[in-house]
């Protein structure tokens, strides 16, 4: 009589490499741990080596006996794509706020699905569903859908659905909502200090739509929320807290999946007693842990984790729940890989691009732009950086240049840090009283005074001038000087392909700033 697999241990394995090493397949194999997250600088060089590296662990947990083993990575669009080109480089969640499309939504959703799917990934680190109510949060950005529950949801709803159409298990975060974070909880515990009223009516509402979307997995912020304590305990995180994870999410709120821990290295976590703070979790209602990327080079601290979790009565109960979704995560139809960056889907980013791209004023009437062929025309763009270590920034080129270069041919462009020094605006102010005409593009400019200061350099020049915010809408509150402003959520190639469209009258603006107006420049 053949036997019922073990139940693997709740817990997610992260490696450095881009072939899954020997004592990784053995935890799969021997039901160790459920499966592994995948991160984009540790171990991502090609579909076709994370599709070899996926089957390797598929492999393994057949081997095993087991069912099919999560394969996760964070591929959310926009600010955080760990698998870059040739994957379609979709712009992100408040680009999508900004066409206010449900539908666009859900298309871009599959099709982000169908890549994932194609190179073995099964489970995607999103939607992310935290509200922009506070632009200036470091670990929120663009990740928002913006500021409207009710849109979050609507959009974050469909992104579900999209996912999960195509055997790809969507998980919605940072349950209960870490929009007004003031912290990264890379650096440290965040607290949010909202009333539970206001929680209720407005955090709450995206995650509530995307449980009845059906939703596999919930991750939980590392964050306190004392509004939602019983003893207003600012110093308890969601991730420990039985109030915020059985109460609420699971009796009140109904979620019956997988509720994922957000990245154990984050320092909002004890990192003395990274196996206390696990137990902890799954005792108050978490079922799978996720191993960070720091904890990639630390197989000591896994090992001791696996120790103590034979020690908890309730991993019995989270094993069971992780192995339900690893039963329907073995239903799907893995595509060709012949589906990553196809025609199709980088039609569909250049019509997300297209759709969200947003004028914000042009108070100066200077588009569209009409250059004569001698007309010099300077584009000055930022060399991105990553804002938070979940951020992958740094690794894309802003070609903005390039897309206005295509369009006339007298276009010089330059370079500048994202927080440029006196220095660098003297050169840059150089070759502006060189041209006729500016584009500056900005990256959350509220942040770095640097930039603030070479936009008023520019604009005491009396020069016409195009900003383009390449993140936040944001920046059109902080630098007011400049007349014309664009905003285009994104600093991917379809964006700045949009932006160069709308500045030479190819194609109109349509989108519309997800971001209420308060939030947009109060809070700035």
């Amino acid at each position: 009589m053949a036997h019922a697999p073990r139940l693997a241990r709740p817990i997610l394995r992260a490696f450095a490499g881009l072939a899954a090493p020997v004592d990784v397949l053995d935890a799969i194999r021997s039901a160790d741990a459920a499966g592994v997250a995948l991160y984009g600088a540790l171990n991502v060089e090609s579909p076709r080596q994370l599709r070899a590296l996926a089957a390797a662990v598929q492999q393994a947990a057949s081997e095993g006996g087991q069912p099919t083993a999560i394969v996760a990575i964070d591929q959310e669009g926009g600010q955080l794509m760990a698998i870059g080109e040739p994957a379609t480089q979709f712009a992100g969640n408040l680009a999508l706020g900004a066409t206010g499309s449900v539908e666009l939504a859900g298309r871009v959703a599959v099709a982000m699905g169908r890549e994932l799917a194609a190179m073995g990934v099964n489970v995607s680190w999103g939607p992310d569903l935290d509200l922009a109510t506070l632009p200036t949060s470091p670990a929120v950005g663009t990740r928002a859908f913006g500021d409207d529950a009710r849109m979050a949801g609507a959009l974050g709803a469909a992104t579900v659905a999209g996912l999960q159409s195509v055997g790809v298990a969507a998980a919605a975060k940072h349950f209960p909502g870490s929009g007004e974070t003031l912290a990264d909880p890379h650096h440290g515990l965040p607290v949010v200090d909202l009333a539970a009223e206001v929680l209720e009516s407005r955090e709450l509402g995206p995650f509530r739509d995307a449980v009845a979307a059906g939703v596999r997995l919930m991750m939980v912020s590392h964050a306190a929320y004392p509004g939602l304590e019983p003893d207003g305990d600012a110093g308890r995180s969601a991730l420990i807290s039985p109030a915020i994870l059985g109460e609420l999410l699971r009796d009140r709120m109904g979620f019956g999946g997988v509720v994922v821990t957000d990245a154990l290295d984050m320092a909002a976590v004890d990192q003395a007693d990274v196996a206390g703070a696990a137990i902890a979790a799954i005792e108050a209602g978490v079922d799978l842990l996720l191993a960070g990327p720091l904890q990639a080079e630390r197989p000591e601290e896994l090992a001791r984790l696996v120790i103590a979790l034979d020690t908890s009565p309730a991993v019995e109960a989270a094993a069971s729940r992780v192995a339900g979704l690893r039963q329907w995560l073995g239903q799907g139809r893995q595509p060709d890989l012949d589906v990553v960056g196809c025609a199709e889907h980088a039609a569909l980013a250049r019509e997300l691009a297209e759709r969200s791209v947003t004028l914000l004023r042009d108070d100066a009437s200077l588009l569209p732009l009409r250059p004569l062929s001698e007309t010099r025309l300077l584009v000055v763009t930022p060399i991105p950086a990553d804002l938070t270590p979940a951020d992958t920034s740094s690794r894309v080129e802003i070609r903005l240049a390039e897309a206005v270069r295509r369009r006339h041919a007298t276009t010089h462009g330059i370079t500048v840090p994202i927080d440029p020094s006196g220095a660098d605006i003297e050169i840059t102010l150089a070759a502006a009283r060189a041209a006729d005409v500016v584009i500056l593009g900005t990256i959350d400019a509220f942040r770095h005074p640097g930039q603030r200061s070479l936009a008023s350099a520019i604009a005491a020049t009396g020069l016409p001038g195009v900003l383009v915010a390449l993140r936040m809408p944001t920046d059109a509150a902080v630098l007011r000087d400049l007349p014309t402003v664009i905003a285009c959520y994104s600093i991917h190639d379809p964006s700045t392909e949009a932006v160069a469209a709308l500045i030479f009258g190819e194609s109109p603006a349509t989108g519309r700033v997800p971001i209420s107006d308060r939030a947009h420049e109060e809070r700035s």
